[in-house]
């Protein structure tokens, strides 16, 4: 497939991770599915290194994430003039927010996480993330988090937070975007994954229209169930389209459309 014109100009890079078979928390059911509907419609829109990767631990995790930035800095170093490197990170799986070690965590799959101490040391900081694909310097970066569960650390543990809260540094040349808005949770679905990715490919609409698509058509979605009102940050210095010209559908993967279940 022809790349669109805007995407001729830019070097596109993506970083997807899908977590579902956690061995010390609950484990999750389809965030495989969330992470192939993203991958598709990058694939659709030109992104040409899309790496997804499935149930990775916290040492193959942090060398994922070193190895795109890396990616962002090789890509820099070989553009031709007035090209953009765009960096698109995807996380799904479970997150948890603390707020005696201040920041938003990303757990791995082996991840033992039982009282805000232990998530230091077995889980990502999203904070450490943005950061370190920053310092890459990609014209912009997109930092993605459907991973708005919470779960039950030890019943004594009152720093752990339900939902994420807001990143502390400065987000300037980045989107990021939650499944659901800060402070709050969402079930283990596939609904703001398929809404994301069918408004990434609205002809013409800059990135932060498409992210606000996505908030309106899942708001609509879920009223009357479970209501989920997704959040996102937009520090972008350049208007970025992901599409020019018409749109083409994407093929989603859907789940079983379950009741919604109660939080593990």
């Amino acid at each position: 497939m022809l790349a669109d014109n805007c995407a001729a100009a830019e070097r596109r890079l993506a970083l997807i991770i899908a977590n579902n078979a956690y061995t010390s928390v609950p484990q999750l059911d389809y965030t495989h599915i969330d992470g192939e509907n993203i991958r598709r419609a990058l694939a659709d829109l030109g992104f040409e290194d899309v790496r997804f990767v499935k149930d990775v631990s916290l040492s193959l995790m942090r060398e994922e994430i070193v190895a795109f930035g890396r990616k962002i800095e090789a890509q820099n170093a070989i553009k031709a003039p007035g090209e953009k490197v765009i960096a698109f990170f995807y996380f799904a799986g479970h997150g948890v927010a603390d707020s005696r070690f201040p920041g938003n965590y990303l757990l791995p799959t082996d991840a033992d996480v039982r009282q805000s101490e232990d998530l230091q040391a077995s889980g990502i900081r999203l904070k450490d993330t943005i950061e370190l694909i920053g310092l890459a310097k990609p014209a912009a970066s997109f930092f993605v988090i459907d991973a708005c569960r919470d779960f039950a650390l030890d019943p004594d543990v009152t720093d752990a937070r339900a939902g994420f809260i807001r990143e502390s540094q400065d987000v300037l040349g980045s989107l990021i975007g939650y499944a659901t808005a800060l402070g709050t949770t969402t079930i283990d679905g596939n609904v703001y994954s398929e809404e994301l990715a069918s408004a990434l490919g609205l002809p013409s609409a800059d990135a932060g229209r498409a992210f606000q698509e996505a908030q309106i058509k899942i708001v609509r979605r879920t009223e009357g169930t479970r209501p989920q009102r997704p959040y996102f940050e937009n520090g972008l210095v350049d208007i970025i389209h992901f599409r020019d010209g018409a749109a083409t559908a994407v093929r989603l993967q859907r789940g079983p459309q379950a009741e919604p279940a109660a939080l593990a």
